[in-house]
């Protein structure tokens, strides 16, 4: 991967996530240590359930496993968000780009 420089005036990634999700707390907490930029997208569920969340993984014609929060997108330049993944995914694709 190549280096990239990033701008802590705005948000660089977006992490959608919902409420009572360990895996979310730590990965916000991740960011945090790494002093990186994100915004948080909550898929908690809401008056229709999860349609919300439901709605997010169709959108993105996430399947399976995929299906499951925390998702960590990178922004790129032109403001499409880019997945790296779940925690697992987003800390090595982290612990790379912030070293």
């Amino acid at each position: 991967m190549s280096a990239t420089s990033y701008d802590n005036t705005l948000p660089n990634f977006v992490l959608y996530s919902k409420s009572g999700c360990p895996s979310c707390v730590r990965l916000k907490e991740y960011l945090d240590s790494l002093g990186a930029s994100y915004q948080v997208r909550d898929l908690s569920d809401d008056e229709n359930g999860n349609a919300r969340r439901e709605a997010f993984y169709d959108s993105r014609a996430l399947t399976g496993t995929d299906r499951r929060v925390p998702k960590l997108f990178e922004l790129s330049a032109d403001g499409t968000e880019v997945m790296i993944g779940g925690e697992e995914d987003s800390r090595e694709y982290l612990d790379v780009i912030f070293s």
